[in-house]
């Protein structure tokens, strides 16, 4: 079953990346430290949140020039499947939760994420 066009544009193929954030726990081998692993948790998704609101961001700044490319224009918001002013509204939200997540879990967090 394919994706909705909302979460494609969310790109999660990619929040695997963020895995990376559990680096520094397991090295240490406090990773399955209950309270150690919820932040770690916490900060994947935060990562996550952040890079889907700049995937919807870019691909409806980029919609005219991805819609002329061979692979972009299957991209849901260049092929008309979703529409700029929903890819916008719903990176806000994600921008937000995250900062909020961020916050919550510690302040340094949220401006780690503020940098990227």
């Amino acid at each position: 079953m394919a994706l909705p066009p909302l979460l494609r544009a969310m790109r999660p193929h990619q929040w695997t990346k963020n895995v990376l954030v559990a680096a520094v726990p397991l090295a240490a081998g406090q990773i399955l430290d209950l309270p150690v692993l919820a932040k770690t948790v916490a900060a994947f998704a935060v990562f996550c949140l952040a890079a889907s609101a700049t995937y919807l961001i870019n691909d409806t700044v980029d919609a005219e020039a991805d819609r002329a490319h061979p692979t972009k224009r299957t991209r849901p918001i260049a092929a008309g499947e979703l529409s700029p002013r929903t890819a916008i509204v719903a990176a806000a939200v994600l921008i937000i939760v995250a900062v909020g997540l961020a916050f919550a879990v510690r302040p340094a967090l949220a401006s780690v994420l503020a940098a990227y």
